[in-house]
C-alpha cells in the first residue's frame, strides 16, 4: 500500500466526510463505515524516523438480528385426482375405497409424493384434482387469471404453450439428468426442460391369438396397415361378443390416440407437430408413416 501524508486541514476535511458517511450509513444499519487513524512508522536511510498518519476505512457488517423460524412449507400440487391422505391404504382392487376414488393415479401419485417427502422433511403436499387434458388447460388459464397458480402439477400436453407464456420454471439440471432426452424433448427450451414425464414406457399392441383364430383370422399375417387393423378389430368384435379393446384406431375425438401413436411418427423423423404444439402432417414422411 502506498502511504500518503496529509495535513491537519485535509484531516479535518476527511473527518467531516467520514462523519457524513456515517450518517448515511445509519439508514442501512446492516453495514457501517468506520474511519480509523493509523500511525505508521518507517525507517528512512537508517537514520531518520518519519511518522505519518493515514486514513483507513473498514467495512463492519453488523450481526443480523435473530429471525423468526420459517413457516411450514405447503406445496400446492394439481393432479388428475384429489389425494387427501397419502398414508391411506391404496391397492389396485375395485373394492378398495381409495382405488374407487382415484383409480390407478392414486397409486402413482403416492409413489412419487412419498419419495419426494422423504427427501424434503418438513414439507407438506396439498394434492387436489383439476381434471385432465383440455379441462385441465382451461382450469390452468382460470387460475392464471385469478393469480392462484399451483406450485406444480400433472398435465397432458400443453406444457410448451404455458412455457411460451413465461409461466413455468425449468426443472433443475440434476432432475433433468435423471431422464432420457427423448422424454422431455418436446418441452425443452434453450437446453432446459420445463417438464418431466409423469410415467415412461413402451406402447405395444397385444393380440389374443386364440381369439383371432377362433373368429377365422389368419394369425400368420398380422395387421400391418390401419385398414387391416380395423378389419381385425371389427372381426373380433363381431365374433367375441362385442369385446375388442384397441386404442390405436383413428378416433378423431380422442386426443390421447394421437399421443399414443405419435412416437412412430417421431421415430420416422416425421413429427406430428412442432415443439410449440403446432400440429402438422404436411411434412415429408408423414403420409408414409
Amino acid at each position: 500500500m502506498q502511504k500518503k501524508k496529509i495535513s491537519r486541514r485535509d484531516f479535518i476535511r476527511a473527518g467531516s466526510v467520514a462523519a457524513g458517511a456515517g450518517i448515511l450509513a445509519a439508514c442501512a444499519p446492516q453495514t457501517v463505515v468506520q474511519t480509523q487513524i493509523v500511525e505508521l512508522t518507517s525507517v528512512v536511510k537508517e537514520t531518520s524516523v518519519v511518522k505519518e498518519t493515514e486514513l483507513v476505512n473498514q467495512i463492519v457488517t453488523a450481526t443480523p438480528e435473530p429471525t423468526q423460524p420459517p413457516e411450514p412449507v405447503v406445496m400446492d400440487i394439481w393432479a388428475i385426482t384429489t389425494v387427501e391422505d397419502l398414508n391411506a391404504e391404496w391397492k389396485p382392487d375395485p373394492n378398495n375405497a381409495e382405488f374407487k376414488k382415484q383409480w390407478w393415479t392414486g397409486g402413482m401419485i403416492r409413489l412419487q409424493a412419498k419419495a419426494f417427502l422423504a427427501k424434503h422433511p418438513g414439507v407438506t403436499l396439498k394434492i387436489t384434482g383439476h381434471s385432465w387434458d383440455w379441462d385441465l388447460r382451461q382450469n390452468e388459464y382460470l387460475a392464471l387469471a385469478a393469480g392462484i397458480t399451483p406450485d406444480t402439477g400433472y398435465g397432458e400436453a400443453y406444457v410448451t404453450e404455458f412455457v411460451s407464456l413465461g409461466v413455468y420454471a425449468p426443472v433443475s439440471a440434476e432432475a433433468q439428468a435423471l431422464f432420457p432426452d427423448s422424454t422431455y424433448r418436446s418441452v425443452q427450451v434453450d437446453g432446459k426442460a420445463y417438464g418431466l414425464a409423469e410415467t415412461t414406457g413402451a406402447n405395444v399392441l397385444f393380440i389374443n391369438m386364440d381369439v383371432a383364430e377362433r373368429v377365422g383370422l389368419d394369425t400368420t399375417k398380422l395387421p400391418a396397415t390401419w385398414d387391416e387393423l380395423l378389419t381385425w378389430a371389427d372381426t373380433i368384435s363381431k365374433g367375441n361378443k362385442g369385446n375388442a379393446y384397441f386404442t390405436y384406431a383413428p378416433h378423431a375425438e380422442n386426443f390421447g390416440i394421437g399421443l399414443r401413436m405419435g412416437h412412430w411418427f417421431a421415430q420416422n423423423n416425421a413429427p406430428m407437430g412442432s415443439d410449440l404444439g403446432v400440429p402438422t402432417l404436411n411434412i415429408p414422411g408423414a403420409a408414409d408413416t
